[in-house]
């Protein structure tokens, strides 16, 4: 008899070989993506179209103003901290247990390390945390990245 093992579930940046969701209205390609698929549950997310923002779009930084961090769509001068953050806790309150993510690096969204953070001119360094980061639940799973 063949044993049945329940699949793990994943939750996978919609950019990374579910949807042409990008800022700039592509999608990434990933053999290991494409083959976790047929392996695992999924959850596709997208933070910044699931706020409301097209595809194609202006591009979003974060950029820090006193100390504080704030998610700012430069092309219009748009602040979406609070809308981000409002769905970082919907989305974190409705997911169920899983078994782990895998993220697109470098994303002020959605990556976990090497974010670009920016003054209100120019570029400053990298951010450690951001909005994605605040859904990861503290028990030690360990998050992926894609480059």
């Amino acid at each position: 008899m063949e044993q049945v093992y329940a699949q793990p579930l994943l939750v996978i940046s919609r950019c990374i070989e579910f949807d042409a969701c990008r800022y700039d209205g592509s999608k990434i390609p990933s053999p290991l993506v494409a083959r976790i698929r047929d392996y695992a549950d999924c959850i596709p997310v997208c933070p910044e179209v699931e706020i409301g923002l097209g595809i194609p779009r202006s591009t979003v930084r974060i950029v820090k103003t006193d100390g504080i961090d704030h998610l700012i769509q430069p092309a219009t001068g748009l602040d979406y901290t609070n809308t981000m953050s409002d769905f970082a806790q919907e989305f974190l309150s409705n997911l169920p247990p899983v078994d782990g993510f895998i993220l697109k690096a470098g994303s002020p969204t959605s990556g976990l390390r090497g974010v670009k953070v920016y003054p209100s001119a120019g570029k400053t360094g990298k951010n450690l945390q951001n909005f994605m980061q605040k859904i990861i639940p503290a028990d030690g799973l360990p998050p992926g990245e894609h480059a």
